[in-house]
């Protein structure tokens, strides 16, 4: 599994989607528009945790990506010790009607899903 913190800006955007595209492109399952939808739902989650999460300067995104266990795709993984937020609710879902982030990330993504280990959110 590869890891990458980051500081929860949205400076530091750019550099997460390059650090996703650079692990689904070692992967090599991926063609070029399977890559720009997973970056734009990724985006969509990092954009979503940096605007509504609370956090401060001092804490961190976290970026993981590894190959599923299947060897059929990737599993990302992203890490946040913002305040306790569960997209994948269906209150959540139903309050996103004004947006369409959830449903652009559930739309793209095979799976997602959400817990809320100790002082972090896990998507």
């Amino acid at each position: 599994m590869t890891s990458r913190k980051y500081p929860p800006t949205i400076a530091h955007l750019h550099q997460i989607i390059l650090f996703v595209r650079a692990e689904l492109v070692a992967i090599s399952r991926f063609n070029e528009s399977q890559i720009q939808k997973i970056e734009l739902a990724v985006e969509e989650v990092i954009v979503n945790i940096i605007e509504h999460s609370q956090m401060s300067q001092d804490d961190f995104i976290e970026v993981n990506c590894r190959e599923s266990i299947a060897g059929q795709g990737i599993e990302i993984v992203i890490r946040d010790s913002g305040i306790p937020y569960d997209p994948t609710s269906p209150q959540q879902q139903k309050n996103e009607s004004e947006g369409c982030g959830l449903r652009l990330l559930f739309t793209i993504m095979d799976r997602v899903s959400y817990r809320r280990d100790g002082f972090y959110n896990e998507l």
